[in-house]
Parts: structure tokens; C-alpha cells; sequence
């Protein structure tokens, strides 16, 4: 199989399973009630700016190099310029403690006239770079033509079969064996949702198998189908809840809670003697308020990275 369709068929599989994925799931109710379901996937986001605070915490325990543990606090407001730019303004603080050491956190963000600045906190100021400058230079990063005009895989039989293949793994996927929705105890006016995926028996289920088969058709990698099966084994114990809060008043979210835990069993690679490598992060987004003002200036004294510099 050429190498252009070999990306081609992989940008498919991605699209597929972004389009048919969400087309399954708004066919269930996760173990809710239809109002219930309703109330939790339909939350008003008209808003012209949003601002919010959040919390991040990363802990990894039991890795070669030594233990990380990383807390970042910090605010933030978003929202568009009377022209229809992006305008936003981020603050964020805290500590890392990583086996090189432990440093203090200090970095801030704006976005103001189409420029992204950025102040890192070491001493060296404000630097400024257009966004269409800075979104140019990721394209030269991307591993896959950006023409449309490649991206069509009806003119290759190999990619129809293998699409094919993409659409009989996603029809007999059944979504509700690995997500679960429960509505708990309502707190301050606010309805509180908690979705529970199940990764490590959605990575050892027939689904993903076949979904790797099918990718490994796709990308003509035969190797994809073993490394499924490696999957399974080296992430059996994972787990991703994410809690969300809507204010019962007016419908929009207030908060949101994304939980993420895993543990390595380092045998699993070969590894002879090593303890299990234990991964635990939590992003919380609080405080969530809407069409708030919002007012961000440009720092005076930034320095504009040149042409065709990346950050």
C-alpha cells in the first residue's frame, strides 16, 4: 500500500471514530434517566467569555528515575475582542518537585490582537508571537499531507476494505460496557454528574481488537494487532472518572473534575525487578463564570519573536 494512503486510511480511522463514537453514545442514556441524560449533555454554553479557576496535580510514584509530584493553581478569563479575535488572560503558580529538584512555577499567558505572549517566570520578560505564525510553524511538525485533496480514500479499494472494517468494529462496539453515568447527591443548587470509563476493559475488549485489526489494515502495520494485545496487558489497571456540576438556575457548568489513575506493572515490559509505577492526575476547572468583562493588554516591553521562530 502506498505511503500517502497508509496516512490516508489513519486520518480516516481517526475521523470515523470521532464521528461514529459520539453517534453510539448519543443512542444511550448510561444508566440515567432520559431527563437526566438530557440535563448532563446539553449544558448552555452560549456565553461571550468565561472565566474560571483550576487546580492540576500530577503524582507518578515508583518510576527508575525518582518520584514526580507537580501542584499548579491558577485563573484565567476567555472570550473575543469587538473584532471577533480571541482575547484571554492566564495565571499560573505552584511547585514541581521532579528527581532533578524542586522549582517554584510561575507562568502567565495572554492573548490580545491576534499575538500569544508568554512570561515564563525566569527572569527574561515578556515574548510575543503571532498565533497564524505559530500555527504555521506546527504544520511543518505534521506527519500527514494537511491537502484535502489527499485525505480521499474512495479512490483506493485497499482503504474502502479497510474502512469497511473500521465501521463493522465501531457497529458492534457496545459503549455501555465500558462507560457508566450515575447522578449523585445534588450539592449548593448544583446537579452533580460522575462518568466512569473503563479503559483497561475497553483495551481488553473484542471491540479494540478489532479496531486495531482494522488500523493495522489501514496503515498497513501488521504489527498493529500484537500491540493491542500488549496494550491490554501493560494498562489492565487504568481508570477515568470525570465529575461535572450544572447549576440547576440556568443549565451551565460550574465545575468540572477529570480523574486519571494508573498503575505499570514494569513486568509486563520485561523488566526483572522493578517496583509497579503508580500515575495519578486531577485537573479541576471551578468556579466557572459567564459573559463576565474582559480586559487584557498587551505587556509593554515584550519581545517579538522573529519570523518563522517557534516558542
Amino acid at each position: 500500500m502506498p505511503e500517502k494512503f497508509r496516512l490516508t486510511l489513519f486520518l480516516t480511522l481517526v475521523a470515523v471514530l470521532m464521528i461514529g463514537v459520539p453517534a453510539t453514545l448519543a443512542q444511550e442514556t448510561f444508566g440515567l434517566s432520559v431527563e437526566d441524560f438530557a440535563l448532563f449533555s446539553s449544558p448552555n454554553t452560549d456565553a461571550d467569555s468565561v472565566s474560571f479557576n483550576f487546580s492540576l496535580d500530577l503524582n507518578v510514584t515508583g518510576a527508575p528515575d525518582g518520584a514526580v509530584n507537580i501542584a499548579l493553581t491558577g485563573t484565567g478569563v476567555i472570550g473575543t475582542d469587538s473584532a471577533g479575535l480571541p482575547v484571554a488572560d492566564l495565571v499560573i503558580g505552584g511547585n514541581a518537585d521532579t528527581p532533578d529538584g524542586s522549582s517554584p512555577v510561575e507562568l502567565q499567558f495572554r492573548v490580545i490582537d491576534g499575538v500569544l505572549y508568554m512570561n515564563m517566570g525566569d527572569g527574561s520578560g515578556w515574548i510575543g508571537q503571532p498565533l497564524d505564525e505559530m500555527l504555521e510553524g506546527l504544520e511543518d511538525f505534521s506527519p500527514v499531507p494537511l491537502d484535502p485533496t489527499e485525505m480521499d480514500p474512495s479512490s483506493d479499494p485497499e482503504a474502502m476494505e479497510a474502512l469497511g472494517s473500521i465501521m463493522g468494529a465501531l457497529a458492534n462496539m457496545d459503549p455501555t460496557e465500558f462507560i457508566g453515568i450515575a447522578r449523585l447527591g445534588d450539592t449548593n443548587g448544583q446537579a452533580h454528574f460522575q462518568v466512569n470509563i473503563n479503559l483497561s476493559a475497553f483495551l481488553s475488549s473484542d471491540a479494540f481488537t478489532e479496531l486495531m485489526n482494522a488500523a493495522g489494515e489501514m496503515s498497513g502495520d501488521e504489527s498493529m494487532a500484537g500491540m493491542g494485545m500488549m496494550m491490554s496487558m501493560l494498562f489492565q489497571n487504568m481508570s477515568l472518572t470525570f465529575d461535572q456540576f450544572i447549576d440547576l438556575t440556568d443549565n451551565r457548568v460550574r465545575q468540572g473534575i477529570l480523574d486519571f489513575m494508573m498503575n505499570l506493572n514494569p513486568a509486563m515490559m520485561g523488566a526483572e525487578s522493578a517496583e509497579p509505577v503508580d500515575v495519578r492526575f486531577r485537573l479541576d476547572v471551578s468556579n466557572l463564570q459567564y459573559n463576565v468583562p474582559v480586559s487584557v493588554s498587551a505587556p509593554e516591553g515584550a519581545m517579538m519573536m522573529p519570523s518563522g521562530a517557534g516558542m
